[in-house]
């Protein structure tokens, strides 16, 4: 068993679904609407490692100053997925988890095992 830090950043996006997959009812979501995403980012380390949660915070702003619209615009798997493989990029061999929460409500988690294994929870 690891033990994680974790920082906390926001991003706001202009999201729509696709039209396809819309119901009726919930129409309105084919339209762009906003959202605030809290993004948690938890990074694995050992007793013997120091990761500064100041360093890993202002690094995860970094990484979502550059998220293209595409990936706004899709799903936040993709956005999570992508969150992930950068960080890795910076700290290989780490379990990842990243929590991805929607206007405070509806969220989504994505945990990487370092042995490279995916285990999705939605």
């Amino acid at each position: 068993m690891s033990d994680f830090i974790y920082t906390t950043n926001t991003l706001e996006i202009l999201h729509k679904h696709n039209s396809k997959e819309v119901t009726k009812d919930v129409e309105f979501f084919s339209n762009p609407h906003k959202h605030t995403l809290d993004i948690k980012s938890f990074i694995s380390m050992d007793l013997e490692e120091y990761i500064d949660n100041y360093i890993l915070k202002k690094f995860v702003e970094s990484i979502l100053a550059k998220v293209s619209f595409d990936i706004k615009e899709k799903s936040y798997k993709l956005l999570a997925e992508y969150i992930k493989d950068k960080i890795l990029e910076k700290y290989p061999s780490h379990s990842i988890i990243i929590e991805i929460k929607e206007d405070n409500n509806n969220g989504y988690i994505f945990h990487y095992d370092e042995s490279g294994l995916n285990v999705l929870f939605g």
